[in-house]
């Protein structure tokens, strides 16, 4: 099963007492993910999607490639373990061949934390750093041995956390034709669901849900022109720790439920 395939099916069973996921298995003409059961009686069909950042996706996936070095560059000049930050127009594979000669000069001035935006005026190398690299920021971290390496992190993404982009979203997923069509295939089933997964790495949408309860005390608003196949609709996304999880539902005319919190391990 696909990752948000796993956590639908954990987060639907306990959160629905009594009630079962079977995956489909067989998919070949374009079935739904799980059927659900209550009992031997079938109650309704579910469908898992990802809400997700393509262009972050393929960044992250160039970054981890480990016939490219992976996630981590060897320090041969620099004595302490760096993370750094970059843009999403940088080219991790000049970082990889750079990153190491380009720190050294930012640690022997005993700096350990940089914002390159703020603190180029005041530092050649961090000036260096952002103009050949795109490097945004970069922290002195110790990572377990081998402790003298520096950690490649995916590129930034800032702008201003409003609910709009979590709709946004899972409009975008509710919307997609290939998910309308296998709910479209289940209306005579009562239960028709929707899993949005949101990607940890898609930083707006997930930032609204795990700090949704300081952003939205008073609850989700509804997200509207869902279509009508969704009976049911499902947001989940992993939390600061990689087992914890946050999960809403929205059943059709009932508002909201959540946020919920589960600890739903990889292995489960």
């Amino acid at each position: 099963m696909r990752r948000e395939e796993h956590i639908a099916k954990h987060s639907i069973e306990i959160l629905r007492s009594g009630q079962t996921m079977r995956y489909l298995c067989d998919q070949s003409n374009g079935e739904h993910d799980f059927d659900l059961f209550c009992g031997e009686g079938l109650i309704g069909i579910v469908e898992c999607t990802m809400a997700t950042d393509q262009q972050v996706r393929q960044m992250r996936a160039r970054i981890a490639d480990s016939r490219s070095g992976g996630e981590f560059v060897d320090a041969r000049l620099c004595k302490k373990g760096w993370l750094v930050h970059f843009s999403q127009n940088a080219d991790p594979r000049e970082i990889r061949k750079k990153v190491d000669a380009y720190l050294a000069p930012i640690e022997d001035a005993g700096i350990e934390n940089f914002f390159s935006y703020t603190d180029a005026a005041n530092c050649s190398a961090i000036s260096k750093i952002l103009t050949d690299l795109q490097i945004e920021s970069g922290s002195v971290t110790e990572w377990k041995p081998p402790k003298r390496r520096i950690g490649l992190s995916i590129p930034s993404q800032g702008g201003k956390v409003t609910f709009d982009q979590l709709e946004d979203a899972v409009r975008a997923e509710a919307s997609k034709p290939d998910n309308r069509r296998k709910l479209a295939n289940a209306l005579k089933i009562a239960e028709r669901h929707l899993f949005v997964y949101v990607d940890p790495n898609y930083f707006l949408p997930w930032k609204v849900l795990v700090d949704a309860q300081e952003l939205f005390p008073e609850g989700f608003p509804e997200i509207k022109g869902l279509p009508n196949e969704i009976t049911h609709l499902w947001i989940a996304t992993t939390n600061r720790h990689s087992s914890h999880h946050m999960v809403w539902l929205n059943q059709k005319g009932e508002g909201w439920q959540g946020p919920i919190e589960l600890v739903i391990e990889e292995d489960e």
